[in-house]
Protein backbone atom coordinates (compact mmCIF):
# COMPACT_ATOMS: atom_id res chain seq x y z
CA UNK A 1 0.00 0.00 0.00
CA UNK A 2 1.40 3.34 -0.85
CA UNK A 3 0.91 6.63 -2.56
CA UNK A 4 2.01 7.00 -6.44
CA UNK A 5 2.93 10.01 -8.59
CA UNK A 6 4.16 10.63 -12.09
CA UNK A 7 4.69 13.47 -14.17
CA UNK A 8 5.63 13.96 -17.75
CA UNK A 9 6.41 17.23 -19.98
CA UNK A 10 6.54 19.29 -16.77
CA UNK A 11 8.45 22.56 -16.45
CA UNK A 12 11.66 21.34 -15.45
CA UNK A 13 12.67 24.46 -13.42
CA UNK A 14 10.40 23.26 -10.51
CA UNK A 15 10.92 19.58 -10.31
CA UNK A 16 12.15 19.88 -7.17
CA UNK A 17 8.86 22.08 -6.27
CA UNK A 18 6.79 18.75 -7.19
CA UNK A 19 8.89 16.64 -4.91
CA UNK A 20 8.09 19.00 -1.89
CA UNK A 21 4.50 18.70 -3.20
CA UNK A 22 4.42 14.55 -3.56
CA UNK A 23 5.82 14.41 -0.11
CA UNK A 24 3.48 16.45 1.64
CA UNK A 25 0.22 15.58 0.15
CA UNK A 26 1.56 11.75 0.00
CA UNK A 27 3.62 10.68 2.91
CA UNK A 28 0.43 9.88 4.94
CA UNK A 29 -0.27 7.31 2.57
CA UNK A 30 3.43 5.72 2.57
CA UNK A 31 5.14 7.16 5.90
CA UNK A 32 7.69 4.59 5.76
CA UNK A 33 9.40 5.47 2.61
CA UNK A 34 9.55 8.23 0.12
CA UNK A 35 11.39 8.18 -3.00
CA UNK A 36 11.53 9.85 -6.18
CA UNK A 37 13.24 9.33 -9.76
CA UNK A 38 13.79 11.78 -12.94
CA UNK A 39 14.16 9.83 -16.24
CA UNK A 40 14.25 12.29 -18.90
CA UNK A 41 11.92 14.31 -18.56
CA UNK A 42 9.26 11.42 -16.71
CA UNK A 43 9.01 12.62 -12.99
CA UNK A 44 8.40 9.48 -10.68
CA UNK A 45 7.16 9.40 -6.69
CA UNK A 46 6.60 6.55 -4.45
CA UNK A 47 5.77 6.90 -0.77
CA UNK A 48 5.38 3.39 0.69
CA UNK A 49 4.15 1.76 3.56
CA UNK A 50 5.87 -1.13 4.14
CA UNK A 51 3.99 -4.42 4.33
CA UNK A 52 5.48 -7.42 1.86
CA UNK A 53 9.36 -7.53 1.80
CA UNK A 54 9.77 -4.45 4.51
CA UNK A 55 13.98 -4.78 3.41
CA UNK A 56 14.85 -1.74 0.95
CA UNK A 57 14.21 -4.12 -1.91
CA UNK A 58 10.54 -2.99 -1.54
CA UNK A 59 11.01 0.58 -2.20
CA UNK A 60 9.61 1.60 -5.48
CA UNK A 61 9.99 3.27 -8.18
CA UNK A 62 11.18 -0.53 -9.81
CA UNK A 63 13.45 0.10 -12.35
CA UNK A 64 14.54 -3.53 -14.44
CA UNK A 65 18.02 -4.58 -14.62
CA UNK A 66 19.07 -2.42 -17.77
CA UNK A 67 17.40 0.52 -16.07
CA UNK A 68 14.89 1.50 -18.91
CA UNK A 69 11.49 -0.15 -17.81
CA UNK A 70 9.73 1.41 -13.99
CA UNK A 71 6.81 0.56 -12.27
CA UNK A 72 4.68 1.77 -9.50
CA UNK A 73 2.23 0.12 -7.68
CA UNK A 74 -0.44 0.78 -5.32
CA UNK A 75 -2.02 -2.06 -2.86
CA UNK A 76 -1.39 -5.88 -2.85
CA UNK A 77 -1.09 -8.28 -5.43
CA UNK A 78 -2.30 -11.37 -3.82
CA UNK A 79 -1.74 -14.31 -5.97
CA UNK A 80 2.00 -12.94 -7.10
CA UNK A 81 4.20 -15.89 -5.32
CA UNK A 82 1.79 -18.23 -7.86
CA UNK A 83 2.64 -15.92 -10.53
CA UNK A 84 5.94 -15.28 -9.90
CA UNK A 85 6.59 -19.36 -9.97
CA UNK A 86 4.82 -20.02 -12.71
CA UNK A 87 5.10 -17.73 -15.11
CA UNK A 88 8.49 -15.76 -13.98
CA UNK A 89 11.04 -18.97 -13.00
CA UNK A 90 13.90 -17.20 -15.07
CA UNK A 91 13.52 -14.31 -14.01
CA UNK A 92 16.49 -12.07 -12.10
CA UNK A 93 14.68 -10.79 -8.80
CA UNK A 94 16.67 -8.46 -6.44
CA UNK A 95 13.99 -8.85 -3.71
CA UNK A 96 10.26 -10.57 -2.94
CA UNK A 97 7.91 -7.89 -3.78
CA UNK A 98 4.96 -7.90 -5.59
CA UNK A 99 5.85 -4.88 -7.26
CA UNK A 100 8.77 -6.61 -8.93
CA UNK A 101 6.47 -9.56 -9.94
CA UNK A 102 4.29 -6.89 -11.57
CA UNK A 103 7.47 -5.42 -13.29
CA UNK A 104 8.71 -9.15 -15.00
CA UNK A 105 4.88 -10.00 -15.61
CA UNK A 106 5.15 -6.68 -18.10
CA UNK A 107 8.92 -7.38 -19.56
CA UNK A 108 8.57 -10.74 -20.11
CA UNK A 109 5.13 -11.46 -21.30
CA UNK A 110 3.44 -8.06 -22.45
CA UNK A 111 0.83 -5.69 -20.90
CA UNK A 112 -2.15 -7.37 -21.98
CA UNK A 113 -0.84 -10.63 -19.82
CA UNK A 114 0.15 -8.61 -16.83
CA UNK A 115 -3.26 -7.05 -16.83
CA UNK A 116 -5.25 -10.09 -17.01
CA UNK A 117 -3.19 -12.26 -14.39
CA UNK A 118 -3.14 -10.08 -11.45
CA UNK A 119 -5.21 -10.78 -8.39
CA UNK A 120 -5.96 -8.07 -5.66
CA UNK A 121 -6.67 -4.61 -5.03
CA UNK A 122 -4.33 -2.10 -7.28
CA UNK A 123 -3.52 1.16 -8.97
CA UNK A 124 -0.09 0.34 -11.48
CA UNK A 125 1.82 2.58 -13.35
CA UNK A 126 4.53 1.76 -16.00
CA UNK A 127 6.81 3.52 -17.46
CA UNK A 128 8.78 1.86 -20.55
CA UNK A 129 11.52 3.76 -22.10
CA UNK A 130 12.13 1.28 -24.79
CA UNK A 131 9.00 2.34 -26.74
CA UNK A 132 8.52 6.08 -24.85
CA UNK A 133 4.93 4.58 -23.31
CA UNK A 134 2.97 5.14 -20.13
CA UNK A 135 0.24 2.49 -19.02
CA UNK A 136 -1.80 2.97 -16.24
CA UNK A 137 -5.05 0.93 -14.90
CA UNK A 138 -6.58 -0.57 -11.70
CA UNK A 139 -8.24 -3.71 -10.36
CA UNK A 140 -11.51 -5.01 -11.51
CA UNK A 141 -13.62 -3.22 -9.04
CA UNK A 142 -11.51 -0.03 -8.43
CA UNK A 143 -10.37 -0.60 -5.00
CA UNK A 144 -7.12 1.44 -5.00
CA UNK A 145 -7.51 4.63 -6.66
CA UNK A 146 -5.90 6.57 -9.88
CA UNK A 147 -6.48 9.98 -11.29
CA UNK A 148 -5.16 11.61 -14.20
CA UNK A 149 -4.52 14.99 -15.14
CA UNK A 150 -3.72 15.15 -19.73
CA UNK A 151 -3.75 19.03 -20.86
CA UNK A 152 -1.19 20.75 -23.43
CA UNK A 153 0.83 17.46 -23.60
CA UNK A 154 1.35 17.54 -20.17
CA UNK A 155 0.41 14.09 -18.07
CA UNK A 156 0.34 14.45 -14.14
CA UNK A 157 -1.03 10.73 -12.28
CA UNK A 158 -1.29 10.21 -9.09
CA UNK A 159 -3.05 8.43 -6.40
CA UNK A 160 -4.90 11.44 -4.85
CA UNK A 161 -7.04 14.69 -5.62
CA UNK A 162 -4.52 16.76 -4.04
CA UNK A 163 -1.72 15.20 -5.43
CA UNK A 164 -2.85 16.37 -9.13
CA UNK A 165 -4.61 19.69 -8.04
CA UNK A 166 -1.37 20.84 -6.56
CA UNK A 167 1.00 19.57 -9.21
CA UNK A 168 -1.34 21.12 -11.67
CA UNK A 169 -1.01 24.41 -9.95
CA UNK A 170 2.82 24.59 -9.45
CA UNK A 171 3.20 23.97 -12.56
CA UNK A 172 0.90 26.74 -13.78
CA UNK A 173 -1.28 24.13 -15.90
CA UNK A 174 -5.22 25.14 -16.44
CA UNK A 175 -8.01 23.97 -14.35
CA UNK A 176 -11.70 24.72 -14.43
CA UNK A 177 -14.39 23.32 -12.11
CA UNK A 178 -16.73 20.81 -13.65
CA UNK A 179 -20.21 21.84 -12.21
CA UNK A 180 -21.74 18.72 -13.55
CA UNK A 181 -19.23 16.64 -11.18
CA UNK A 182 -20.83 19.12 -8.04
CA UNK A 183 -24.62 18.43 -9.38
CA UNK A 184 -24.30 14.60 -9.42
CA UNK A 185 -22.41 15.16 -5.99
CA UNK A 186 -26.28 15.61 -4.52
CA UNK A 187 -27.80 12.68 -6.42
CA UNK A 188 -25.00 10.54 -5.25
CA UNK A 189 -23.09 11.20 -2.14
CA UNK A 190 -20.01 11.30 -4.12
CA UNK A 191 -18.22 12.42 -7.31
CA UNK A 192 -19.14 9.11 -9.88
CA UNK A 193 -16.60 7.34 -12.10
CA UNK A 194 -14.71 9.24 -14.12
CA UNK A 195 -15.31 12.51 -13.06
CA UNK A 196 -14.07 14.53 -10.47
CA UNK A 197 -14.42 18.60 -9.73
CA UNK A 198 -12.00 19.71 -12.40
CA UNK A 199 -12.81 19.29 -16.15
CA UNK A 200 -9.14 18.58 -16.52
CA UNK A 201 -8.68 15.70 -13.92
CA UNK A 202 -10.16 12.20 -14.05
CA UNK A 203 -10.25 8.76 -12.69
CA UNK A 204 -8.79 6.10 -14.46
CA UNK A 205 -11.88 4.02 -14.78
CA UNK A 206 -11.65 0.15 -13.61
CA UNK A 207 -12.59 -1.60 -16.86
CA UNK A 208 -10.55 0.68 -18.51
CA UNK A 209 -6.56 0.77 -19.98
CA UNK A 210 -4.81 3.45 -20.37
CA UNK A 211 -1.78 4.50 -22.80
CA UNK A 212 0.04 7.60 -23.21
CA UNK A 213 2.74 8.54 -26.27
CA UNK A 214 5.46 10.40 -24.73
CA UNK A 215 6.74 11.15 -28.32
CA UNK A 216 3.29 12.50 -29.13
CA UNK A 217 1.53 13.28 -25.92
CA UNK A 218 -1.33 11.48 -26.67
CA UNK A 219 -3.46 9.33 -24.53
CA UNK A 220 -5.82 6.43 -25.49
CA UNK A 221 -8.42 4.47 -23.55
CA UNK A 222 -9.21 0.85 -24.25
CA UNK A 223 -12.01 -1.46 -22.32
CA UNK A 224 -10.21 -4.34 -21.04
CA UNK A 225 -12.47 -5.92 -18.74
CA UNK A 226 -15.85 -5.77 -17.31
CA UNK A 227 -17.69 -7.39 -14.20
CA UNK A 228 -21.07 -7.53 -16.28
CA UNK A 229 -19.29 -10.66 -18.64
CA UNK A 230 -18.52 -12.69 -15.35
CA UNK A 231 -22.94 -12.71 -14.93
CA UNK A 232 -25.01 -14.65 -16.69
CA UNK A 233 -28.87 -14.41 -16.85
CA UNK A 234 -29.55 -18.26 -15.94
CA UNK A 235 -30.47 -19.48 -12.56
CA UNK A 236 -28.41 -22.14 -11.33
CA UNK A 237 -27.87 -23.33 -7.99
CA UNK A 238 -24.40 -23.36 -6.36
CA UNK A 239 -23.22 -25.69 -3.74
CA UNK A 240 -22.68 -24.33 0.09
CA UNK A 241 -19.27 -26.30 -0.11
CA UNK A 242 -18.03 -24.25 -3.29
CA UNK A 243 -19.44 -20.90 -1.48
CA UNK A 244 -17.02 -21.75 1.63
CA UNK A 245 -14.07 -22.76 -0.53
CA UNK A 246 -14.10 -19.54 -2.62
CA UNK A 247 -14.62 -17.23 0.88
CA UNK A 248 -11.99 -19.20 2.58
CA UNK A 249 -9.47 -18.96 -0.18
CA UNK A 250 -10.05 -15.00 -0.32
CA UNK A 251 -9.55 -15.13 3.30
CA UNK A 252 -6.42 -16.80 3.36
CA UNK A 253 -5.00 -14.61 0.26
CA UNK A 254 -5.35 -11.30 2.39
CA UNK A 255 -4.44 -12.39 5.45
CA UNK A 256 -0.82 -12.81 4.10
CA UNK A 257 1.84 -10.27 4.58
CA UNK A 258 4.95 -9.71 6.88
CA UNK A 259 3.55 -7.43 9.16
CA UNK A 260 1.30 -8.34 11.77
CA UNK A 261 -2.68 -8.84 10.75
CA UNK A 262 -5.88 -7.56 12.22
CA UNK A 263 -9.67 -6.84 11.50
CA UNK A 264 -12.23 -4.05 12.14
CA UNK A 265 -14.88 -5.77 13.83
CA UNK A 266 -18.25 -4.68 14.31
CA UNK A 267 -21.53 -6.33 15.31
CA UNK A 268 -22.48 -7.68 11.67
CA UNK A 269 -22.59 -11.28 10.58
CA UNK A 270 -19.95 -10.54 7.72
CA UNK A 271 -16.81 -9.36 9.46
CA UNK A 272 -17.33 -11.94 12.08
CA UNK A 273 -17.40 -14.82 9.51
CA UNK A 274 -14.26 -13.24 7.93
CA UNK A 275 -12.95 -12.92 11.75
CA UNK A 276 -13.63 -16.80 12.40
CA UNK A 277 -12.36 -17.98 9.02
CA UNK A 278 -8.98 -16.01 8.93
CA UNK A 279 -9.25 -16.90 13.09
CA UNK A 280 -5.71 -18.43 13.69
CA UNK A 281 -4.10 -15.79 11.49
CA UNK A 282 -5.74 -12.78 13.12
CA UNK A 283 -4.00 -11.18 15.63
CA UNK A 284 -6.35 -8.18 16.69
CA UNK A 285 -10.03 -6.99 16.30
CA UNK A 286 -10.48 -3.61 16.80
CA UNK A 287 -13.99 -2.29 17.29
CA UNK A 288 -15.66 1.64 17.90
CA UNK A 289 -17.75 1.90 21.56
CA UNK A 290 -20.23 4.70 20.84
CA UNK A 291 -21.21 5.98 24.65
CA UNK A 292 -24.87 6.23 25.53
CA UNK A 293 -26.22 5.51 22.05
CA UNK A 294 -27.86 2.43 19.67
CA UNK A 295 -25.15 2.25 17.57
CA UNK A 296 -23.08 0.86 20.37
CA UNK A 297 -22.14 -2.77 19.30
CA UNK A 298 -19.66 -3.83 21.21
CA UNK A 299 -22.12 -5.59 24.22
CA UNK A 300 -22.85 -8.00 21.30
CA UNK A 301 -18.84 -8.75 20.46
CA UNK A 302 -18.00 -8.96 24.10
CA UNK A 303 -20.94 -11.78 24.78
CA UNK A 304 -19.68 -13.50 21.45
CA UNK A 305 -16.12 -13.38 22.45
CA UNK A 306 -15.91 -13.10 26.32
CA UNK A 307 -12.49 -14.34 26.86
CA UNK A 308 -10.96 -13.40 23.72
CA UNK A 309 -7.76 -11.45 24.40
CA UNK A 310 -7.71 -10.47 20.84
CA UNK A 311 -10.91 -8.00 21.13
CA UNK A 312 -9.73 -4.42 21.54
CA UNK A 313 -12.08 -1.89 22.33
CA UNK A 314 -11.97 2.11 21.50
CA UNK A 315 -14.37 4.63 22.86
CA UNK A 316 -14.84 6.62 19.21
CA UNK A 317 -13.83 10.20 19.30
CA UNK A 318 -14.29 12.43 15.95
CA UNK A 319 -11.55 15.15 16.77
CA UNK A 320 -14.27 17.67 15.48
CA UNK A 321 -15.92 19.37 17.77
CA UNK A 322 -18.00 21.21 14.96
CA UNK A 323 -19.78 20.39 11.62
CA UNK A 324 -17.23 23.04 10.17
CA UNK A 325 -13.88 21.32 11.17
CA UNK A 326 -15.58 18.01 9.77
CA UNK A 327 -16.82 19.66 6.64
CA UNK A 328 -13.10 20.76 6.10
CA UNK A 329 -11.84 17.39 7.39
CA UNK A 330 -13.89 15.48 4.09
CA UNK A 331 -12.56 18.18 1.82
CA UNK A 332 -8.69 17.37 3.13
CA UNK A 333 -9.04 13.54 2.83
CA UNK A 334 -11.21 13.28 -0.31
CA UNK A 335 -10.56 16.46 -2.55
CA UNK A 336 -13.94 16.66 -3.77
CA UNK A 337 -17.27 16.75 -2.05
CA UNK A 338 -18.04 13.04 0.04
CA UNK A 339 -21.01 12.84 1.73
CA UNK A 340 -20.27 9.40 4.27
CA UNK A 341 -20.16 10.37 8.22
CA UNK A 342 -18.79 7.08 8.66
CA UNK A 343 -15.87 8.50 7.61
CA UNK A 344 -15.21 10.18 10.57
CA UNK A 345 -15.55 6.45 12.45
CA UNK A 346 -13.38 4.58 10.34
CA UNK A 347 -11.30 7.47 10.83
CA UNK A 348 -11.27 7.01 14.48
CA UNK A 349 -10.72 3.22 14.89
CA UNK A 350 -7.86 3.05 11.85
CA UNK A 351 -6.06 5.61 13.97
CA UNK A 352 -6.31 2.79 17.21
CA UNK A 353 -5.26 0.20 14.75
CA UNK A 354 -1.89 2.19 14.10
CA UNK A 355 -1.66 2.94 17.73
CA UNK A 356 -1.68 -0.70 18.52
CA UNK A 357 1.17 -0.96 16.23
CA UNK A 358 -0.79 -2.61 13.14
CA UNK A 359 -1.03 -1.63 9.42
CA UNK A 360 -3.48 -3.89 7.88
CA UNK A 361 -6.62 -5.00 9.20
CA UNK A 362 -9.26 -6.78 6.87
CA UNK A 363 -13.10 -5.04 7.04
CA UNK A 364 -16.53 -6.60 6.23
CA UNK A 365 -17.10 -4.42 2.84
CA UNK A 366 -18.52 -5.87 -0.12
CA UNK A 367 -20.93 -8.99 1.99
CA UNK A 368 -24.03 -6.93 1.64
CA UNK A 369 -23.78 -6.87 -2.84
CA UNK A 370 -22.59 -9.98 -3.23
CA UNK A 371 -25.56 -11.55 -0.88
CA UNK A 372 -28.32 -9.40 -1.04
CA UNK A 373 -28.12 -7.80 2.38
CA UNK A 374 -29.51 -4.34 2.06
CA UNK A 375 -33.09 -4.31 3.47
CA UNK A 376 -34.00 -2.02 0.30
CA UNK A 377 -32.97 -4.67 -2.56
CA UNK A 378 -36.43 -6.49 -1.66
CA UNK A 379 -38.28 -3.17 -2.07
CA UNK A 380 -36.54 -2.05 -5.29
CA UNK A 381 -37.57 -5.25 -6.83
CA UNK A 382 -41.04 -4.09 -6.83
CA UNK A 383 -40.11 -0.28 -7.43
CA UNK A 384 -38.32 -1.02 -10.98
CA UNK A 385 -41.19 -2.92 -12.45
CA UNK A 386 -42.84 0.68 -11.97
CA UNK A 387 -42.42 3.94 -13.13
CA UNK A 388 -43.33 7.25 -10.64
CA UNK A 389 -46.59 9.07 -11.99
CA UNK A 390 -45.19 12.50 -13.28
CA UNK A 391 -48.11 14.40 -11.66
CA UNK A 392 -46.68 13.26 -8.17
CA UNK A 393 -43.52 14.28 -9.10
CA UNK A 394 -44.60 17.77 -9.54
CA UNK A 395 -46.26 18.33 -6.33
CA UNK A 396 -43.52 17.20 -4.56
CA UNK A 397 -40.97 19.30 -6.22
CA UNK A 398 -43.86 22.42 -5.31
CA UNK A 399 -43.87 21.49 -1.68
CA UNK A 400 -40.13 20.73 -1.49
CA UNK A 401 -39.00 23.87 -2.87
CA UNK A 402 -41.79 25.88 -0.62
CA UNK A 403 -40.43 24.27 3.03
CA UNK A 404 -37.21 25.07 4.09
CA UNK A 405 -37.19 23.73 7.59
CA UNK A 406 -35.53 20.21 8.08
CA UNK A 407 -38.09 18.46 9.53
CA UNK A 408 -40.73 19.69 7.30
CA UNK A 409 -38.89 19.04 4.43
CA UNK A 410 -38.86 15.65 5.96
CA UNK A 411 -42.61 15.23 6.49
CA UNK A 412 -43.21 16.22 3.02
CA UNK A 413 -40.51 13.51 1.83
CA UNK A 414 -42.04 10.70 4.29
CA UNK A 415 -45.45 11.73 2.71
CA UNK A 416 -44.49 11.36 -0.66
CA UNK A 417 -42.14 8.40 -0.38
CA UNK A 418 -44.50 5.55 -1.12
CA UNK A 419 -45.23 6.65 -4.63
CA UNK A 420 -41.56 6.75 -5.67
CA UNK A 421 -40.47 4.51 -8.38
CA UNK A 422 -37.59 2.99 -9.88
CA UNK A 423 -34.68 5.83 -9.99
CA UNK A 424 -35.82 8.19 -7.58
CA UNK A 425 -36.58 5.31 -4.91
CA UNK A 426 -32.93 4.08 -5.73
CA UNK A 427 -31.57 7.21 -5.24
CA UNK A 428 -33.41 8.19 -1.74
CA UNK A 429 -32.49 4.50 -0.76
CA UNK A 430 -28.78 5.68 -1.51
CA UNK A 431 -29.06 8.13 0.53
CA UNK A 432 -28.93 11.04 -2.30
CA UNK A 433 -31.58 13.66 -3.52
CA UNK A 434 -33.73 13.22 -6.39
CA UNK A 435 -34.03 15.56 -8.91
CA UNK A 436 -37.58 17.35 -7.29
CA UNK A 437 -35.18 18.38 -4.41
CA UNK A 438 -32.47 19.85 -6.09
CA UNK A 439 -33.94 22.71 -8.63
CA UNK A 440 -31.91 25.07 -6.42
CA UNK A 441 -28.66 24.11 -7.09
CA UNK A 442 -29.34 23.18 -10.87
CA UNK A 443 -29.66 26.93 -11.60
CA UNK A 444 -27.14 27.66 -9.05
CA UNK A 445 -24.70 25.46 -11.05
CA UNK A 446 -25.96 26.30 -14.49
CA UNK A 447 -26.82 22.35 -15.75
CA UNK A 448 -29.14 22.55 -18.65
CA UNK A 449 -32.57 21.25 -18.31
CA UNK A 450 -32.85 18.26 -19.97
CA UNK A 451 -29.53 16.75 -17.99
CA UNK A 452 -30.53 13.19 -17.03
CA UNK A 453 -30.23 13.34 -12.86
CA UNK A 454 -29.81 9.69 -12.42
CA UNK A 455 -27.67 8.74 -15.71
CA UNK A 456 -24.74 6.86 -13.01
CA UNK A 457 -27.37 4.79 -12.23
CA UNK A 458 -28.42 4.00 -15.65
CA UNK A 459 -24.68 3.31 -17.40
CA UNK A 460 -24.54 0.79 -14.87
CA UNK A 461 -27.76 -1.45 -14.72
CA UNK A 462 -27.99 -4.19 -17.03
CA UNK A 463 -31.35 -4.61 -18.14
CA UNK A 464 -30.63 -7.91 -19.88
CA UNK A 465 -29.88 -9.69 -16.47
CA UNK A 466 -32.74 -10.54 -13.62
CA UNK A 467 -33.43 -7.71 -11.46
CA UNK A 468 -31.79 -9.67 -8.34
CA UNK A 469 -28.40 -9.65 -10.51
CA UNK A 470 -28.72 -6.50 -11.91
CA UNK A 471 -29.52 -4.66 -8.53
CA UNK A 472 -26.07 -5.90 -7.10
CA UNK A 473 -24.17 -5.74 -9.82
CA UNK A 474 -25.25 -1.62 -9.63
CA UNK A 475 -24.40 -0.94 -6.42
CA UNK A 476 -20.88 -3.03 -7.05
CA UNK A 477 -20.70 -0.87 -9.71
CA UNK A 478 -21.78 2.49 -8.43
CA UNK A 479 -21.92 2.74 -4.13
CA UNK A 480 -19.26 -0.22 -3.41
CA UNK A 481 -16.87 1.49 -6.49
CA UNK A 482 -17.26 5.47 -5.34
CA UNK A 483 -18.60 5.41 -1.66
CA UNK A 484 -17.83 2.54 0.30
CA UNK A 485 -13.84 1.66 -1.31
CA UNK A 486 -13.00 5.09 -1.44
CA UNK A 487 -13.91 6.07 2.51
CA UNK A 488 -12.37 2.82 3.12
CA UNK A 489 -8.63 3.87 1.19
CA UNK A 490 -9.04 7.14 2.19
CA UNK A 491 -10.11 6.98 5.61
CA UNK A 492 -7.85 4.10 6.48
CA UNK A 493 -4.80 5.68 4.47
CA UNK A 494 -4.74 9.44 6.54
CA UNK A 495 -3.60 6.88 9.43
CA UNK A 496 -1.10 4.92 7.57
CA UNK A 497 -3.22 1.90 7.81
CA UNK A 498 -4.40 -0.54 4.78
CA UNK A 499 -7.47 -2.14 4.67
CA UNK A 500 -8.27 -5.14 2.68
CA UNK A 501 -11.87 -6.53 1.64
CA UNK A 502 -11.71 -10.13 1.00
CA UNK A 503 -15.59 -9.79 0.15
CA UNK A 504 -14.23 -7.89 -2.92
CA UNK A 505 -12.80 -10.78 -4.80
CA UNK A 506 -13.80 -11.47 -8.78
CA UNK A 507 -13.44 -15.30 -7.97
CA UNK A 508 -15.99 -14.60 -5.09
CA UNK A 509 -17.86 -12.40 -6.98
CA UNK A 510 -18.22 -14.82 -9.68
CA UNK A 511 -20.03 -17.73 -7.78
CA UNK A 512 -21.83 -15.33 -5.91
CA UNK A 513 -23.57 -14.16 -8.69
CA UNK A 514 -24.67 -17.98 -9.60
CA UNK A 515 -26.63 -17.72 -7.01
CA UNK A 516 -30.46 -18.65 -8.05
CA UNK A 517 -33.12 -15.95 -6.98
CA UNK A 518 -34.36 -18.80 -4.09
CA UNK A 519 -31.24 -19.32 -2.07
CA UNK A 520 -30.54 -15.65 -2.16
CA UNK A 521 -34.59 -15.39 -0.47
CA UNK A 522 -34.95 -12.31 -2.52
CA UNK A 523 -38.34 -11.37 -1.44
CA UNK A 524 -37.07 -11.40 2.54
CA UNK A 525 -33.75 -10.25 2.02
CA UNK A 526 -30.72 -9.59 4.38
CA UNK A 527 -28.67 -11.73 3.70
CA UNK A 528 -30.16 -15.17 4.37
CA UNK A 529 -28.11 -17.26 2.31
CA UNK A 530 -25.14 -16.24 4.47
CA UNK A 531 -26.91 -16.60 7.64
CA UNK A 532 -28.14 -20.24 7.14
CA UNK A 533 -24.93 -21.55 5.63
CA UNK A 534 -22.46 -20.35 7.62
CA UNK A 535 -24.15 -20.37 10.93
CA UNK A 536 -21.42 -22.43 12.47
CA UNK A 537 -18.97 -20.02 12.02
CA UNK A 538 -21.06 -16.87 13.34
CA UNK A 539 -21.51 -16.35 16.93
CA UNK A 540 -25.61 -16.81 17.89
CA UNK A 541 -26.12 -13.02 19.26
CA UNK A 542 -24.28 -11.92 16.06
CA UNK A 543 -27.03 -13.91 14.17
CA UNK A 544 -29.97 -13.16 15.76
CA UNK A 545 -29.14 -9.11 16.27
CA UNK A 546 -30.99 -6.96 13.80
CA UNK A 547 -28.90 -5.29 11.17
CA UNK A 548 -27.52 -1.73 11.42
CA UNK A 549 -24.81 0.16 9.17
CA UNK A 550 -21.45 1.35 10.42
CA UNK A 551 -22.13 4.90 11.32
CA UNK A 552 -21.78 7.26 13.64
CA UNK A 553 -24.18 8.69 16.54
CA UNK A 554 -27.37 10.76 15.32
CA UNK A 555 -26.18 12.46 18.58
CA UNK A 556 -22.79 13.49 17.71
CA UNK A 557 -21.05 16.44 17.42
CA UNK A 558 -21.08 16.13 13.53
CA UNK A 559 -24.22 15.00 12.98
CA UNK A 560 -26.12 16.90 15.86
CA UNK A 561 -28.40 19.12 14.10
CA UNK A 562 -28.27 19.95 10.32
CA UNK A 563 -25.55 17.98 8.07
CA UNK A 564 -26.36 17.50 4.87
CA UNK A 565 -24.96 17.23 1.10
CA UNK A 566 -26.26 20.70 0.68
CA UNK A 567 -23.78 21.70 3.38
CA UNK A 568 -21.27 20.05 1.79
CA UNK A 569 -21.23 21.82 -1.56
CA UNK A 570 -21.71 25.06 -0.01
CA UNK A 571 -18.56 24.72 2.03
CA UNK A 572 -16.92 23.54 -1.18
CA UNK A 573 -18.27 26.70 -3.08
CA UNK A 574 -16.91 28.62 -0.93
CA UNK A 575 -13.35 27.34 -0.86
CA UNK A 576 -13.18 27.32 -4.22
Amino acid sequence: MCGIGLGFNLDRSRFESFEIIFTKTMSHRGPDAVRTLRRNNVWLGHARLSIVDLSENGNQPYVNATGNIHALVNGEIYNYRELREQYCADYDFVGDSDTEVVLALYELHGIDKCMNLLDGMYAVIIYDENINEVFMFRDIFGMKPLYYYCEGGCLIVGSEMKYLVEMARANQSPLSTDNSALYDFLTYGYVPTPKTNYKEIRKVHPYEFISFSVFEGLLQKTKYQDLADYVSSEETFVEISEVLECLRHSVSSHVNADVPVGILLSGGIDSNLLFNLGNNRIEKAFTLKFENSDRDETPYILSAYPDDERICIKNYMSGFENRKKALKSLQDSYGEPFFDTSHFALKSICSEVRNNGFKVVLAGDGGDELFWGYNHYSTALESFENKTNPLILKMYATLWRLSSLKYFRLLVRRTFERYFKEWENWTRAKGGMIKEEKSYYKNLLGIPADYDDYWYFKDNYVDALPPEKSLRLLDIQTYLRDDLLVKSDRASMSEGVEIRVPFVNKELFKVAFRLSSKQLDVKTGNKTFIRDSFKDFIPKGILLKTKSGFSIPNNSAITNGIFRQEDILMEYLKQE
